[in-house]
């Protein structure tokens, strides 16, 4: 049986599963941008603008105001953000975004400098 995404489904798999879910997931699946690279500081000020979620589990953080909550390393002096006791990033996330559009792009090319 073939499902509404095109997928060809056993009929005793789709007789044992919400079939309206199943259709959901799969246009997700299927409409998903595979060049799509989440920037978790964007996603942290738009679904937690406040900075709750941070403060209640990164508890070196919770006394920051603002957006310095969001990104602290680029967001403050650096002496205070030493003073914090939290670490550095270990990822620069505009060069690996860079990185991995090159490489979604460019399939099996070296970069440059690599």
């Amino acid at each position: 049986m073939v499902d509404g995404s095109g997928l060809l489904v056993p009929e005793r798999i789709l007789s044992h599963i919400s079939y309206v879910p199943l259709i959901d997931t799969l246009s997700w699946v299927r409409d998903t941008d595979p060049q799509r690279i989440f920037n978790t500081i964007t996603q942290s000020e738009k679904c937690d603008p406040n900075g709750d979620y941070i403060r209640y589990w990164v508890p070196e953080l919770k006394n920051l105001k603002g957006k310095a909550i969001h990104d602290p390393y680029h967001n403050m002096p650096k002496s205070e953000f030493k003073k914090l006791g939290y670490p550095e990033p270990i990822v620069d996330h505009k060069t690996a975004r860079l990185r991995a559009l090159f490489r979604y792009k460019n399939v099996g090319e070296k970069e440059e400098g690599a």
